[in-house]
């Protein structure tokens, strides 16, 4: 594993980290409740959300560095990682949403997306500080 995957693997697993506890029980854990989208949020499993966390950081990290992205600047490092939250937002969002009865979709579709927009660009941000070149922007 190269320096840059490490040091991106890290800044992405600290930032979904960080994003993920303040959205999800800070700022939003009441909504999560009603929606009844999670049912283990006054009881979770630390261990699967730590083990969660590592292996999406690392797995978007070697993607990231094995991509034609990784040579270029910022709205391409944000295109990457927001083609990333896309995927996850089919499975997430979406596919929770044809398997679970969800009392308000709009509140759910807008909550769910707001977070995955939100943590992809950070993430992506980060990716962006340990692989630029020349100050790139575009």
């Amino acid at each position: 594993m190269s320096k840059k995957v490490l040091i991106s693997g890290l800044l992405c697993t600290m930032s979904i980290a960080l994003v993920g506890v303040t959205w999800h029980v800070v700022l939003f854990k009441g909504q999560y409740i009603y929606l009844g989208v999670y049912n283990r949020m006054d009881d979770p499993i630390y261990a699967f959300g730590f083990l969660a966390w590592i292996l999406e950081g690392f797995g978007i990290a070697y993607l990231f560095s094995k991509s034609s992205y990784a040579k270029k600047g910022l709205f391409s490092v944000l295109k990457f990682v927001w083609l990333v939250g896309m995927i996850v937002s089919a499975t997430e969002t979406i596919g929770s949403a044809a398997k679970k009865h969800i009392p308000d979709m709009v509140q759910w579709i807008l909550l769910s997306g707001g977070f995955i927009l939100i943590n992809y660009s950070i993430m992506g941000i980060a990716l962006w500080m340990v692989y630029k070149r020349n100050e790139k922007i575009v």
